[in-house]
């Protein structure tokens, strides 16, 4: 899964972001692992979506009948409360 992502760096264009790690707090009320992935703005996250290796990568997921959350939120200095 990992490797599979991980491709995606410098490839998908407007991808600003990529994180994807495994739960370790034991919290996650079952969900094992998280991605979280920044874009450069709307049309870029829109592109994404059917980029062919992210297309390739939902189909893995979903053909081992894996359940996924997503949520997509904007993040601006609206919703910024700390930046590193």
């Amino acid at each position: 899964m990992r490797r599979q992502i991980a491709a995606w760096a410098g490839v998908i264009p407007g991808l600003r972001r990529l994180r994807f790690g495994a739960d370790t707090g034991g919290r996650a009320r079952g969900y094992q692992f998280a991605l979280l992935t920044e874009f450069d703005d709307q049309a870029a996250m829109d592109a994404y979506v059917p980029h062919p290796l992210h297309a390739a990568f939902l189909r893995w997921v979903l053909d081992r009948q894996f359940e996924v959350l997503r949520f997509d939120y904007p993040l601006d200095e609206a919703t910024s409360l700390l930046e590193s």
